[in-house]
């Protein structure tokens, strides 16, 4: 890089002092200085010191590295690594990842053509990524552990976690969870939407009898109209949660806001926040019914 500069030096009529230099010859109008404005003009030859080489082609160097260095530098929006999601600025409740990796996966799901088998694997493939950042504030107790080489410290989780996917399609994402946390218990909610009034109707309601001994994660790839969360919040806060959150995939902005308006203080874990209902209560754009596609029910 250094030849190059000294390359573009040597062909051009501008004084080296001249080019994009932050410490420019001094100009006083010195005996010294006249005679330095003279050697250095166009057209002389002029032996330059290792500080004045240094001084004119630093500026071509730091863009040469900056050009070619840019696509490895770490930018605000590269930050993948610190954060997996960002709050929605509409919503700050409302924490919605935007990992690549997730909306990659989200895409595959989005599209008509994917079938039921992967349809479940992305299902699960997503839930297992998403519980990362849902999880972080789990509290945590320090301990001692013995490794093959000697005695550290460690921590685990210090309260018991409680994951409660609503029925049925909330299944594929609980079992995504439950790859990465084992230990975690399980209830089960059976919440149908009646299509005619959108209203939630409860058939099944199976959940460990003490919820308020640690987090809860509510499951449900889809937020839509929000009554059917909204009515599986209801119900796991009179079985006793108190640490409640609710993961699911896509929600629709009317869900939100009814959840909102029903639980102000839940936080709501989403891969995407789309446009709207449509006539049918159905998000748009979506992703279909999810119960159907993960069991090729259509």
């Amino acid at each position: 890089m250094l030849r190059a500069a000294a390359s573009r030096y040597r062909a051009t009529d501008t004084p080296w002092n001249a080019l994009s230099n932050p410490h420019p010859l001094p100009q006083t109008g010195t005996a010294n200085s006249r005679a330095s404005r003279r050697s250095h003009a166009p057209g002389l030859r002029h032996k330059l010191t290792h500080h004045e080489a240094v001084r004119m082609f630093l500026p071509d160097v730091n863009r040469s590295l900056t050009r070619h260095l840019a696509p490895f530098l770490i930018t605000p929006t590269k930050r993948y690594a610190v954060r997996m999601s960002i709050p929605s600025v509409e919503f700050p409740s409302v924490i919605v990842f935007d990992h690549p990796l997730i909306q990659h996966k989200l895409t595959h799901l989005r599209d008509h053509t994917t079938g039921h088998r992967p349809f479940r694997a992305l299902l699960y493939q997503i839930a297992g990524l998403m519980v990362y950042e849902a999880t972080r504030s789990l509290p945590v107790r320090t301990m001692d552990v013995q490794t093959p080489v000697e005695m550290t410290r460690g921590a685990r989780l210090s309260a018991v976690v409680t994951v409660v996917p609503v029925l049925r399609s909330g299944l594929g994402m609980a079992e995504g969870i439950l790859e990465m946390m084992p230990e975690a218990r399980v209830g089960h909610l059976g919440l149908a939407r009646d299509e005619a009034t959108l209203q939630p109707r409860v058939y099944l309601r199976k959940l460990p009898f003490d919820l308020a001994a640690g987090p809860v994660l509510l499951v449900d790839p889809m937020l839509a109209t929000g009554g059917s969360a909204s009515e599986a919040v209801r119900l796991l806060r009179e079985a006793g949660a108190k640490d409640l959150r609710m993961i699911c995939l896509v929600a629709a902005p009317e869900g939100i806001r009814r959840m909102l308006q029903d639980h102000p203080e839940l936080v709501i874990y989403t891969a995407a926040i789309d446009r709207q209902l449509d006539e049918r209560g159905y998000i748009c754009p979506g992703l279909g019914d999810a119960g159907d596609r993960m069991y090729g029910t259509e």
